[in-house]
């Protein structure tokens, strides 16, 4: 599930889903899974699983540094905790 959408699903306002759709942007993952839980992969193949984990990890990196400097909205601050 992308940032949009859990900020979406949590009932936020736009300014929220403005700012998940600007940070999922960001993020080279395709995170389409719907289900909660470890993403699909083979995760017994070494290979595999560390290149989504590092995928993962740079997507993190990424938001994180778009997101560096910002205030940010009360809803935006509510929609994380």
């Amino acid at each position: 599930m992308s940032i949009e959408s859990r900020s979406r699903s949590r009932g936020n306002e736009s300014s929220t889903r403005k700012l998940g759709a600007e940070l999922d942007s960001y993020c080279k993952h395709d995170d389409n899974d719907v289900a909660p839980g470890n993403p699909s992969c083979g995760w017994d193949d070494v290979q595999v699983r560390e290149a989504l984990v590092d995928t993962f990890a740079r997507d993190a990196y990424a938001v994180l540094a778009a997101r560096a400097g910002r205030t940010l909205t009360s809803e935006v601050t509510s929609a994380t905790s």
